[in-house]
């Protein structure tokens, strides 16, 4: 039985016609502005020698972790021009009581004990003083005595108790009862640990790769919806203060969160004191889509999913009523109310929405062995 990749002549094995934003992060479908503005605040972090900063947000479904996705695609293709070491995490569950050591152990285990070794090993092997270089610029001795300790093994061989323990202790594990055998008594839960934790590792990324560390993290409305008590949303206060203040210059970061306007994003990475260490160039909103950019999005997806070739060698396509390329795989009048109606209800006019209707649709002119997407299979499919 065929499927709905070979019906719609759809490129690459895709199942439907929505994107993913690990898979399709070269293609920018919508929202050239906020991209422009992106490249444009990466731009100017590299000419001052700072690090990128910024929060993207709208409401769900408009592209938040496409366009991140995306920004790190971008900067691996001009890594000459902009030599970045992306880290890319999604939050994951949240609790009333969860402290940024949710984040924090999930970019370190995304950066990898080996990768950290390797970076201390060559930090010194360059002539880097670790210790003392670290208390330069104010990482604090535990952290900086720790970190050291990644010297006890060789890169790429089976690290001892001693340095999966230091591992541990610096992603904010508890340690129990090997703590103190260890040496490591004084656990990592204020905000300033987790900050100089990410100070000295983008040092030392800076340092040896000659990369600058970028943390991406996604999904901070989850923040919002965990409901922290206030003692946690004061800590996530600090923490985003320390990493979106003016004497970060080690390491960059970019959070998504979502929200229908900005009274619904979560006071933990939105208060009035990080929203200014920001400034407004670097907090971008992500809009349901203008009745002018709804079709050029539909146009954006197809070039970049449907095979054209095939579907002008298909006589079954092509010779089908109503077929018209420009529009395919819609027939012309069906593309026209389609868009339409989004054009009509512009808060439904987000990127999900608009494939999830497309889906739909196809779906239903695909169970009827139509090669296009007419009216009656719009209004089949609920539009």
């Amino acid at each position: 039985m065929p499927t709905t990749t070979e019906w719609f002549f759809l490129k690459d094995g895709r199942k439907s016609f929505k994107p993913n934003p690990l898979r399709d992060k070269a293609v920018m479908f919508c929202h050239q502005d906020v991209q422009e503005n992106i490249q444009a605040a990466v731009e100017q972090a590299y000419a001052l020698g700072t690090p990128i900063k910024l929060l993207l947000w709208g409401d769900w479904g408009v592209g938040k972790t496409h366009s991140l996705r995306h920004l790190e695609y971008w900067l691996s293709e001009r890594s000459k021009d902009y030599p970045t070491r992306c880290v890319y995490v999604e939050i994951g569950d949240l609790d009333p009581k969860s402290s940024f050591a949710t984040v924090h152990k999930d970019l370190l285990e995304e950066i990898g004990l080996q990768t950290v070794i390797q970076w201390v090993h060559d930090y010194v092997r360059q002539g880097g003083a670790l210790v003392k270089d670290l208390e330069g610029i104010g990482v604090p001795a535990n952290i900086r005595e720790t970190l050291n300790r990644m010297l006890m093994v060789a890169p790429g061989s089976t690290p001892p108790e001693m340095v999966s323990s230091a591992w541990q202790y610096l992603k904010g594990e508890e340690l129990g009862p090997r703590a103190a055998s260890v040496g490591l008594t004084s656990p990592i839960v204020e905000s300033k640990d987790f900050y100089h934790i990410l100070v000295a590792l983008g040092h030392l990324c800076e340092a040896v790769e000659k990369k600058k560390l970028l943390f991406m993290v996604d999904e901070a409305a989850k923040l919002e919806e965990a409901g922290l008590n206030a003692t946690m949303e004061r800590h996530w206060v600090n923490v985003n203060k320390l990493i979106f203040d003016q004497d970060n210059t080690f390491f960059g970061f970019v959070y998504t969160v979502s929200g229908k306007n900005e009274k619904a994003l979560p006071r933990a990475i939105y208060e009035p004191q990080i929203q200014n260490r920001l400034g407004p160039h670097r907090l971008l909103q992500l809009r349901t889509l203008q009745p002018a950019d709804v079709k050029k999005f539909l146009e954006r997806l197809f070039d970049a999913f449907v095979d054209k070739d095939a579907v002008s060698r298909s006589t079954d396509a092509t010779g089908s009523p109503g077929f018209d390329m420009k529009a395919y795989p819609f027939t012309g009048s069906a593309r026209d109310e389609f868009v339409g109606f989004f054009e009509r209800t512009q808060q439904d006019s987000k990127p999900r929405d608009i494939t999830d209707r497309l889906d739909s649709a196809a779906f239903d002119a695909f169970r009827k062995q139509q090669r296009l997407i007419d009216e009656d299979s719009l209004r089949r499919s609920g539009l």
